[in-house]
Protein backbone atom coordinates (compact mmCIF):
# COMPACT_ATOMS: atom_id res chain seq x y z
CA UNK A 1 0.00 0.00 0.00
CA UNK A 2 2.81 2.41 0.84
CA UNK A 3 4.45 1.63 -2.48
CA UNK A 4 1.32 2.57 -4.43
CA UNK A 5 0.96 5.77 -2.40
CA UNK A 6 4.52 6.81 -3.19
CA UNK A 7 4.13 6.07 -6.89
CA UNK A 8 0.89 8.02 -7.07
CA UNK A 9 2.37 10.95 -5.16
CA UNK A 10 5.34 11.08 -7.53
CA UNK A 11 3.01 10.97 -10.53
CA UNK A 12 0.90 13.73 -9.01
CA UNK A 13 3.96 15.91 -8.45
CA UNK A 14 5.12 15.39 -12.01
CA UNK A 15 1.84 16.61 -13.50
CA UNK A 16 1.85 20.21 -14.63
CA UNK A 17 -1.84 20.81 -14.13
CA UNK A 18 -2.90 21.44 -10.54
CA UNK A 19 -6.44 20.25 -11.22
CA UNK A 20 -5.19 16.99 -12.68
CA UNK A 21 -2.90 16.46 -9.69
CA UNK A 22 -5.78 17.09 -7.27
CA UNK A 23 -8.06 14.72 -9.17
CA UNK A 24 -5.37 12.03 -9.21
CA UNK A 25 -4.83 12.43 -5.48
CA UNK A 26 -8.54 12.14 -4.68
CA UNK A 27 -9.07 9.13 -6.95
CA UNK A 28 -6.00 7.39 -5.57
CA UNK A 29 -6.99 8.07 -1.97
CA UNK A 30 -10.43 6.54 -2.51
CA UNK A 31 -8.94 3.55 -4.30
CA UNK A 32 -6.35 2.94 -1.58
CA UNK A 33 -9.02 3.23 1.11
CA UNK A 34 -11.30 0.77 -0.66
CA UNK A 35 -8.54 -1.76 -1.32
CA UNK A 36 -7.21 -1.54 2.23
CA UNK A 37 -10.70 -2.01 3.66
CA UNK A 38 -11.48 -5.03 1.49
CA UNK A 39 -8.10 -6.62 2.15
CA UNK A 40 -8.42 -6.03 5.90
CA UNK A 41 -12.02 -6.94 6.60
CA UNK A 42 -13.28 -8.72 3.45
CA UNK A 43 -16.80 -8.31 4.72
CA UNK A 44 -18.70 -5.65 2.81
CA UNK A 45 -21.85 -6.60 4.71
CA UNK A 46 -20.57 -4.65 7.69
CA UNK A 47 -21.13 -1.36 5.83
CA UNK A 48 -24.64 -0.45 6.90
CA UNK A 49 -24.88 3.26 6.11
CA UNK A 50 -23.18 5.88 3.97
CA UNK A 51 -21.60 7.25 7.14
CA UNK A 52 -19.73 3.97 7.60
CA UNK A 53 -18.48 4.12 4.04
CA UNK A 54 -17.37 7.76 4.34
CA UNK A 55 -15.55 7.07 7.62
CA UNK A 56 -13.62 4.23 6.00
CA UNK A 57 -12.72 6.32 2.97
CA UNK A 58 -11.87 9.31 5.17
CA UNK A 59 -9.41 7.38 7.29
CA UNK A 60 -7.76 5.93 4.20
CA UNK A 61 -7.57 9.36 2.59
CA UNK A 62 -5.97 10.95 5.65
CA UNK A 63 -3.34 8.21 5.76
CA UNK A 64 -2.67 8.61 2.05
CA UNK A 65 -2.34 12.39 2.18
CA UNK A 66 -0.03 12.17 5.19
CA UNK A 67 2.18 9.76 3.26
CA UNK A 68 2.17 12.08 0.24
CA UNK A 69 3.22 15.06 2.36
CA UNK A 70 6.14 13.09 3.79
CA UNK A 71 7.75 13.21 0.35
Amino acid sequence: MLKSMLITAILGLSLRSTKAACALTVISAVAVAAVSYVSTYRDLGSIRTMADLWSIMGSGSVAYLFGAFLL
